[in-house]
């Protein structure tokens, strides 16, 4: 079978030498390659049920073997995709903690949602928000 990325996903379920050229082709995959996180996901779901079987076939340990890099490379993008998410999530729940405590302080002294909004450089639905957290 010709190595090309019309046949990436065929070879990937080979045996020997071609299965391995196609694990290395997967991996080098730019990150933001549209069939490159879904295929890891899928053959890292094979490698992890593989590898809790119980009495292997050589097939079936080979295929585990070659795996382990997808796994491992699996693994490394789902931990950080997390971290990023739960730094995302701390950013907003940091913002929603100052306006919270800055709305009110600033409507007690007379600005406008508008106004607040423009000196806080936020939203004005955030700042809405905000005022109308504070008034519950």
């Amino acid at each position: 079978m010709p190595p090309t990325p019309d046949t990436l996903w065929l070879r990937l379920m080979g045996r020997d030498t071609v299965q391995r050229q196609a694990i290395r082709e997967l991996l080098a995959l730019a990150p933001e390659h549209p069939a490159r996180r879904t295929t890891l996901e899928h053959l890292a779901r094979l490698q992890i049920t593989l590898q809790s079987r119980q009495n292997l076939t050589k097939d079936e340990q080979e295929i585990v073997v070659n795996l382990s890099p997808i796994y491992q490379q699996w693994r490394e993008e789902t931990l950080q995709q997390g971290r990023q998410e739960g730094i995302q999530q701390g950013q907003q729940i940091e913002r929603q903690l100052m306006l919270s405590r800055t709305v009110p302080l600033l409507l007690q002294s007379g600005l406008t949602l508008e106004q607040i909004a423009q000196q806080l450089q936020v939203s004005l639905d955030e700042v809405t928000a905000a005022a109308a957290q504070n008034q519950n």
